[in-house]
């Protein structure tokens, strides 16, 4: 099962959202990183993520950010059909 988890993250990055790369530009940041599990998690659960992070807060993620990646997550899934 391949998941786009890089396709969420270039589209956070493209939109300017903080910090989804580290800073050789080509690794994930922390943030990154959280959304790439985002991915997977939707993924697996066949779920929506939004509010996943606000449950649990992760890595000291300012709320704005955190609800971006999720948003982000659920939309490179449901672009490969993974509702």
């Amino acid at each position: 099962m391949l998941l786009p988890a890089g396709e969420a993250l270039r589209a956070v990055h493209a939109e300017g959202t903080p910090a989804a790369f580290a800073g050789d530009r080509f690794h994930p940041s922390v943030a990154g990183t959280h959304l790439a599990a985002l991915v997977i998690t939707g993924a697996l659960t066949r779920r929506s993520t939004e509010g996943l992070s606000l449950i649990r807060p992760i890595l000291d993620l300012p709320d704005f950010v955190a609800a971006r990646l999720e948003r982000a997550a659920d939309q490179a899934n449901r672009q490969r059909g993974i509702p």
